[in-house]
C-alpha cells in the first residue's frame, strides 16, 4: 500500500490576461506548496475503484464518479500505462487500485485541492504500478486534467506561464508563518473567469513575466491577484476576511487563486497564534451578533424560521507554513506493507 500526502498550494501572486481562441487565458502565476494535505490511500486491486471520507472517515458525497479527478487521473495513467506496455509483461486490463482519498483541503478554495489529488494520484500509481514515468511525462498526462496539475507534479516555489501549466522551477521561498482564513463560502472558478471578462471586456490585457526576486522580501512587495477585485464583488465576505487579518497584523495579505482563501504572513510563531486567537474571536462574535441580528428581525416579522446555518458558519482558520521541494518530494510518499 502507497499512502500520498497530496499538499495544497497558495498563490503568491496571479496575473490573468486576455481570453485566448483555445478559450482559455492567459496568465502568469507563483505557486507556493503549503502544510496542509489530503491523505490519498492506493492498493493493487484487480479493479479501480474510489471512495472518498472526511477528516471524520464518514463518506462524503462525490457525485459522478466519472468526474472526480482523482478517478480520472487514474483512468488516465491506466490507459497510458496498458498502451504503452500492451506487447509487454503487463497485459490489457492489469492494472487496477483500491484508492481511499481523506479530504482535509476544503473545495472551491483557491488552494488547488482537486489539482493536488490527481497529481499525487499519478505520481502513487506511478509507482503502484511500476510505470517508470519520468516527472516531465507525469506533467503532460496532468495538463490534460487541469491548469494546476503540473505545478503539483513538482511542487515547492514555481513560475506558471501560458494557462498554468508552463512550469518553470525557481528558488524556494521560505515562509514558516501562514494564517489561511476561508469564510466558509464556495467560489466557482467558471463564474470567477466571467465576472473578470465582464470586468476587462473593453481592455486588451498582454501579460508577459512580470516578476523577479532575489529574495523573498522582494517578492511579498510585490504579490497581487487580478481576481480580487471581481471576487470579493461576488463574495464579500472575502474582503472582510483581508480586512481583519491586515488588522491582525498580517502582512502581506492575499486572496489565493480564485478564492475564497485569504493567506497572511507573519513574522514568527507567537504572532501567528495570537493572529488566529484574533480572527477566531471576530469570526465567533461575528455570527454571534449575526444570530441575534437575524433573531431580532425575523421577531420583527413575525416569522418563526430559524436562520440559514450553512451561511451563518465560523471562519475556517487554519495554520500552515510553506513547503519547499526538497520536502515535498520526500514527504509525498510512504509505502506500507499491506
Amino acid at each position: 500500500m502507497i499512502v500520498a500526502k497530496a499538499f495544497a498550494k497558495i498563490n503568491w501572486l496571479l496575473d490573468i490576461g486576455s481570453l485566448q481562441p483555445d478559450g482559455y487565458h492567459d496568465l502568469f502565476t507563483i505557486f507556493q506548496t503549503i502544510d496542509l494535505f489530503d491523505d490519498i490511500y492506493f492498493k493493487n486491486s484487480d479493479s479501480l475503484t474510489l471512495s472518498v471520507v472526511g477528516q471524520d472517515q464518514k463518506p462524503l458525497d462525490i457525485g459522478s464518479l466519472e468526474s472526480n479527478l482523482v478517478y480520472k487521473a487514474a483512468l488516465q495513467l491506466k490507459a497510458h500505462l496498458e498502451s504503452r506496455y500492451r506487447d509487454s509483461r503487463k497485459e490489457s486490463g492489469s492494472l487496477g487500485a483500491e484508492i481511499v482519498l481523506r479530504k482535509r483541503i476544503p473545495v472551491a478554495a483557491g488552494l488547488g485541492g482537486g489539482s493536488s489529488d490527481a497529481a499525487a494520484t499519478l505520481i502513487a500509481l506511478n509507482k503502484l504500478w511500476d510505470g517508470s514515468l519520468t516527472p516531465a511525462e507525469l506533467a503532460t498526462l496532468g495538463a490534460e486534467l487541469g491548469s494546476d496539475v503540473p505545478f503539483f507534479i513538482y511542487g515547492g516555489t514555481a513560475f506558471g506561464k501560458g494557462r498554468g501549466i508552463e512550469i518553470e522551477k525557481t528558488r524556494d521561498v521560505e515562509a514558516p508563518y501562514l494564517l489561511l482564513v476561508n469564510p466558509r463560502v464556495e467560489v466557482s472558478t467558471v463564474r470567477a473567469y466571467q465576472a473578470f471578462d465582464q470586468l476587462t471586456r473593453n481592455g486588451l490585457l498582454n501579460i508577459l513575466p512580470s516578476c523577479s526576486f532575489t529574495n523573498d522580501d522582494q517578492l511579498f512587495s510585490q504579490v497581487r491577484n487580478s481576481f480580487s477585485t471581481v471576487v470579493k464583488n461576488l463574495h464579500p465576505e472575502i474582503g472582510e476576511v483581508e480586512q481583519v487579518l491586515t488588522e491582525v497584523g498580517g502582512d502581506p495579505v492575499l486572496m489565493s487563486g480564485s478564492g475564497a482563501t485569504v493567506w497572511a504572513k507573519f513574522n514568527s510563531a507567537q504572532q501567528l497564534s495570537e493572529a488566529a486567537q484574533a480572527v477566531q474571536n471576530y469570526s465567533t462574535n461575528r455570527l454571534s451578533k449575526k444570530a441575534e441580528d437575524d433573531r431580532v428581525d425575523r421577531e420583527s416579522k413575525g416569522d418563526k424560521k430559524n436562520r440559514n446555518e450553512k451561511e451563518d458558519a465560523q471562519w475556517l482558520i487554519i495554520k500552515t507554513r510553506a513547503i519547499g521541494r526538497d520536502e515535498y518530494f520526500n514527504s509525498m510518499l510512504t509505502e506500507l506493507k499491506s
